[in-house]
Order: C-alpha cells, then sequence, then structure tokens
C-alpha cells in the first residue's frame, strides 16, 4: 500500500542553466518501511501457617486445575519470547561466561515538499540539448495510449475536471531520449532536479513526448521518501522502521521539460523480510544460491545420499522451510529495535549505559533512565548485572563475519548474541539449522521453541557425516588407524554426490 503524500507534487524546476547539472553514479535505492511494574511484595507479619504452606506448595508445583486453566496460555508462549528470562538459565549461562572470562584473564594478567513549475520550452532549441531518439510512435498507437493529450482543449477540459493540473497537449509520443549524451528510455528512473540545495527528485519515466508548444517534455510519476509522506516515525510498528535510502512509488505524475533530468538510478524492489511476527512454515527461495554454501545447503536427500528416513523426496523445489523466529515480546522488540545495526551491537548501545573501569557497565548518572511504553526500563538489570557487568552478549547483534557461538536451545536474546545483523528479530529456527549444517530439506516438528531445542546443541550434521564417512571407512577395512590415527576427509567431501563411488563399492 503506497503510503498517501504529504502534498501532491507539482513540476521540477528547469535545470537549463549555463553549466549541466551534476552527474550522480547510479545507486541502488531500496531497502530500498503501561504495565505497571510489580509492587513490592506485601510487609504484614500477619501471615499464618497455612497461608505460607500454601505458597511453598505452589511454588514447587502447579496445580491440575491451573494446568487446564493456563494450557492455551502454555502453548502460545511456546511461540513467544517471554517477559523476563528465565533466572536459573540466566545463572548456569552467566556461570559458564564468568568462568571463561576468568580463563581468558588470567594469562592477562601475567603479562515531501512544492515542486516549483517548469520554464516552457518554448524557445529555439540548440545542439547539445535533449532531443528525442528514433522515430516518433505511431499516431494511433500514441492517440489510443493517451487520448488526452490529443483531445481537443475544450473535451480535455470537460474529462479533466476535478483535477488540479493541466495535461499539456502532445504532437508525437517517442520511446526514447537523450540527455547530456544518455539515453533514457519509458520505464527508466531517473533523478530529476529540485529547489537549490534540496535532493533531487526521484521519477520513473512514463512517457516522452513533443508538445503542441515544440517543447520536449517527459510525464513522471513520483518515488517518495520517507520524510515526504504522512508516515508517524513515533509509531511505527513490528519491523516498518524505515531504510533512509527506502523509496516508495505513489501515484502522482506530471510533465516537466527533458533537461530536467539529471542521470538513471536504480531502484530495487525487495520482498518483505521476515518480521518478528512471521507465522509461515513454508515460503519461496527469493533467488537461485549465489555461494557454494547455498548450492550445497540447498540440496535434495537424493543428492546429498540421505536415505536414512526411508524417503527419499524432501520438500517441494523451492520451498524454504521453518523460516520463522522467536516472536519476541513488546518490550524485548522495542529494545531490539534500538540496537544499532553495526558489527559488535549489543545492549551496551542503548541510552543511558557506559562503561567503566576494567570493561564493566554502569548506568551513566548524566543522563535520566529511559523506560519503556510499558514502564520498564530499556535497559533491564539482569543485563546489566550478567557477568558481573562484563557481559557483552546481552541483546547482541550477530555480524556477517563473525563466528557464531555455540547454537543453544533457546532464541531468547536476553543473555546471548542471536539477533540478525539487518532485521529486528533473532534468528530463525532455519538460520540457526544452517549454522549446524542442517541441509534444508529437514523440516522441524512443534511449537516454535520445541524447534530451537531440535537444532541447538545438536552434533553439527557435516560433522555427523564425517565421522559416519571415516566409521564406514574404518569397517570396510580401509582404514585402521593404526599407522595413522587422524583421517583426512577428501578435498571434494561436500561437493554433490561425492561418497557416490563409495557407497558403490559396499
Amino acid at each position: 500500500m503506497v503510503p498517501t503524500p504529504a502534498e501532491a507534487p507539482l513540476r521540477a524546476s528547469s535545470s537549463r542553466k549555463p553549466k549541466p547539472p551534476k552527474r550522480f553514479a547510479d545507486e541502488a535505492l531500496a531497502v530500498v518501511t503501561r504495565r505497571p511494574r510489580s509492587k513490592a511484595a506485601s510487609a504484614s507479619g500477619k501471615k499464618t501457617a497455612k497461608a505460607n504452606a500454601v505458597r511453598k506448595a505452589r511454588r514447587t508445583t502447579a496445580s491440575t486445575s491451573r494446568k487446564k486453566k493456563n494450557a492455551a496460555a502454555a502453548e502460545e508462549d511456546d511461540d513467544q519470547c517471554a517477559d523476563e528470562p528465565d533466572q536459573d538459565v540466566l545463572a548456569e549461562d552467566e556461570a559458564e561466561e564468568l568462568a571463561a572470562l576468568l580463563a581468558d584473564e588470567e594469562p592477562a594478567q601475567h603479562k515531501r515538499r512544492n515542486r516549483v513549475a517548469p520554464q516552457r520550452a518554448a524557445e529555439a532549441w540548440e545542439e547539445g540539448d535533449p532531443e528525442f531518439v528514433g522515430d516518433p510512435v505511431p499516431s494511433d498507437e500514441a492517440r489510443a495510449a493517451f487520448p488526452e493529450r490529443y483531445m481537443p482543449v475544450a473535451a480535455a477540459a470537460a474529462k479533466r475536471k476535478g483535477k488540479e493540473e493541466e495535461e499539456i497537449k502532445a504532437r508525437r509520443h517517442y520511446s526514447a531520449a537523450k540527455v547530456e549524451e544518455i539515453v533514457y528510455s519509458i520505464g527508466d528512473d531517473v533523478y530529476v532536479t529540485a529547489e537549490e540545495k534540496k535532493p533531487h527528485y526521484i521519477g520513473r519515466i512514463t512517457e516522452l513526448f513533443e508538445g503542441a508548444d515544440h517543447g520536449r517534455y517527459f510525464a513522471c510519476r513520483w518515488f517518495f521518501r520517507p520524510e515526504d509522506t504522512m508516515i508517524s516515525t513515533t509509531k511505527l510498528v513490528d519491523d516498518h522502521s524505515h531504510d533512509p535510502k527506502r523509496v516508495f512509488l505513489s501515484d502522482e505524475r506530471n510533465d516537466n521539460p527533458l533537461d530536467c533530468i539529471v542521470s538513471k538510478v536504480k531502484i530495487l524492489q525487495v520482498d518483505p523480510k521476515v518480521g518478528n511476527d512471521q507465522i509461515d512454515d513454508i515460503i519461496e527461495y527469493l533467488e537461485k544460491p549465489k555461494t557454494e554454501f547455498q548450492t550445497y545447503i540447498r540440496l535434495s536427500r537424493i543428492e546429498m545420499l540421505d536415505f536414512s528416513f526411508g524417503d527419499q523426496a524432501g520438500p517441494g523445489e523451492g520451498k524454504l522451510l521453518d523460516h520463522r523466529p522467536l516472536k519476541l515480546n513488546k518490550d524485548d522488540y522495542e529494545r531490539v529495535r534500538q540496537i544499532p545495526y553495526k558489527k559488535g551491537a549489543n545492549f551496551r548501545d542503548l541510552e543511558g549505559v557506559k562503561v567503566g573501569p576494567k570493561n564493566v557497565v554502569e548506568f551513566d548518572p548524566n543522563i535520566p533512565r529511559v523506560y519503556l511504553e510499558s514502564g520498564k526500563p530499556l535497559v533491564p538489570d539482569y543485563a546489566m548485572k550478567f557477568v558481573g557487568g562484563k557481559s557483552l552478549k546481552p541483546f547482541g547483534r550477530l555480524w556477517g563475519d563473525d563466528t557464531v557461538p555455540t547454537v543453544v536451545t533457546r532464541a531468547e536474546p536476553h543473555n546471548q548474541a542471536i539477533l540478525h545483523p539487518s532485521q529486528a528479530r533473532v534468528l530463525t529456527v532455519r538460520e540457526n539449522a544452517r549454522l549446524q549444517g542442517f541441509p534444508d530439506y529437514y523440516r522441524m516438528d512443534g511449537p516454535i521453541k520445541q524447534r530451537y531445542m531440535q537444532v541447538g546443541n545438536a552434533v553439527a550434521v557435516p560433522v555427523a557425516r564425517a565421522l559416519g564417512y571415516s566409521l564406514g571407512l574404518a569397517y570396510l577395512g580401509k582404514h585402521d588407524g593404526s599407522s595413522d590415527p587422524l583421517f583426512k576427509l577428501p578435498g571434494n567431501f561436500f561437493s554433490p554426490g561425492q561418497t557416490e563411488g563409495v557407497v558403490r563399492s559396499s
């Protein structure tokens, strides 16, 4: 749905000046979009032994009636991130990371706007001025495609009733034009001259024609930047944050002199990214594999010689399975959206946090503590205290060249780096599975949290294949390990059909 422009665009300024407009290199433009805090427990001393016993029992086990009452909620929770991290899990992870930090430290101790109407190009044209290329579009075709351009003035005015702007009458249409030695065609996306000190407009050429006044024109359908529209930056939901290069194609169009064209620009249409609330279990691959890894990971069971399931068929061709993330709760989603999209970003980049001596985080006393819409703090206490304030993991964002740590059975970002490099979400089940080497034909089962468990802490599939291959050779007596316990895989081990010879020989 195209956003409503703040003001309908008028025509662009003419650029017919002594000096030609500065030419810009082509570039890609497309992505290119109060719950109160819990009160303190009562300090009353009038609690009976019976009440204490009941409270203790509730802490240790849930009653059958409560299980039935919360069954639906529990199932929903299995697909969504909890409001707060599990304290037991947090403690275990903290102990592990603290031990790792101590081990690392020990060696260290030793050493949108109005557009100005154009000047009508009725004067004589000179050599080097914009010109049309090729023969005119046949008259019958042009009149059929653009009837109002060729209507008598009175008839056109009657048909135009209600429109704000008069269309320029045409003598003939063309398919291409040349401006400063660059040839432009119908459908090209272009920069168009704007007012002084303003960024060039962006438009798509829909017509090229000679006007009844002998001027040379193009009709342009406008793109709008987010700041040109009625989009509110304070009420963005889900993943509708806007890249500075993102543009929106509108239905607004008008006529401009050819010499308003500055240069071509490449507009890329990008399919919607996977959002925090993605619910589809199966989606289409958006493009063909570009790397050796993508080619390998998309192989079918037959191509990988995998008959362990008895089913030789994989997913439908071109289908991607389990590309769904654990849905973040509202508070965590608000936090994640504020984590910068850069290498090494984490909760330390949030407002109000500073790093003190010995790499320990602390709240900046000069900045008031920031709170979320729910009333909870932007930077939670558990993140500040994790591993004594030395951890970089809470709400950590991964990067393309990072070595990813062990893929665990959870996807909550409270104490691990699991945020997508360029999107406001955690890694999907499929992304985690790929990190573990699971081919794309593997399909996980159950609620989202269970799928993460199936992937996490598993032996990486390439490792399992390598072990199976070496054990198979040992079983066949082709390698006994007596002379050299180190077994080296052949160089083409992960190429399609690499083990065919071995399988046939058995």
